[in-house]
């Protein structure tokens, strides 16, 4: 997480230790023998019988949750979580994963920034994402490109909300691309460009994948994300031209 993370939004802030309580669970235990029970509250809150879906979303409320804080330490404040799933808590609430805490603060490093940023990216998607997404793909049988596809856009949204409060609201397109380029198969699932809007240049993010959610009994087209497949590109690009202007709007000296 950030030392400053309130200033850059609450997805970047997350406790440190081993917070107690209604809810709170070892990741491993969440996507081990407490999968089950997870699927079956999810199912239940989103009104669905479709457990593949509940994993889905399950998923994908996990994966924004973790790597928002973990990408933040290390672009803005060059320090490296330990992001491993045995090292992770979440707090369960019945849509999904609330709130992820660190078994240990960020630390700083001494190795080279692309080993540091190897080491980073290893306990964090193959040590912990994909351990995961294994066993929702096992548990419910839902496509491992769905899977995959909710790591990717956790990724790409994650550099997004770090690129626009800087001057250069595109800082880290670069970063984004070379971040997924290091995991075969995710580059391809998000489309990650800079856009011209305003007289300047933004973060943009497209997903390839859809998260399932439009899948929820009764929940027509209300139910797809800003920045899901099944919505055309051009009501896409309109989103986010708005999003800009309201940005700019709220955040004048930016």
């Amino acid at each position: 997480m950030l030392d400053d993370g309130a200033a850059w939004g609450e997805r970047f802030v997350a406790p440190v230790g081993v917070p107690e309580g209604p809810g709170w669970t070892s990741a491993d235990a969440l996507f081990g023998p407490g999968l089950d029970e997870a699927l079956a509250g999810v199912a239940d809150a989103r009104d669905t019988a479709n457990l593949a879906v509940a994993g889905s979303l399950l998923f994908e409320t996990y994966a924004q949750r973790l790597v928002a804080p973990v990408l933040g330490a290390w672009f803005v404040d060059g320090r490296v979580l330990d992001a491993r799933l045995s090292r992770v808590r979440a707090e369960r609430i019945a849509p999904g994963v609330r709130r992820v805490a660190f078994a240990g603060p960020p630390v700083a490093t001494a190795e080279p920034d692309d080993e540091a940023l190897r080491r980073l990216r290893n306990g964090l998607v193959e040590q912990n994402l994909q351990v995961a997404a294994r066993a929702v793909h096992h548990g419910t049988r839902l496509g491992w490109r769905v899977l995959q596809g909710a790591i990717a856009h956790a990724v790409a949204i994650s550099f997004l909300h770090l690129s626009w409060p800087r001057p250069d609201h595109d800082r880290h397109v670069g970063d984004a691309r070379d971040f997924l380029s290091g995991v075969p198969g995710l580059a391809d699932l998000v489309e990650i460009e800079a856009v011209v809007e305003g007289g300047r240049r933004w973060m943009s993010c497209y997903r390839n994948t859809c998260c399932l959610a439009f899948r929820i009994v009764g929940a027509g087209t209300s139910s797809t994300c800003a920045l899901c497949p099944l919505r055309s590109r051009a009501a896409t690009r309109e989103m986010v031209a708005q999003a800009t202007a309201s940005y700019t709007d709220r955040h004048p000296d930016l």
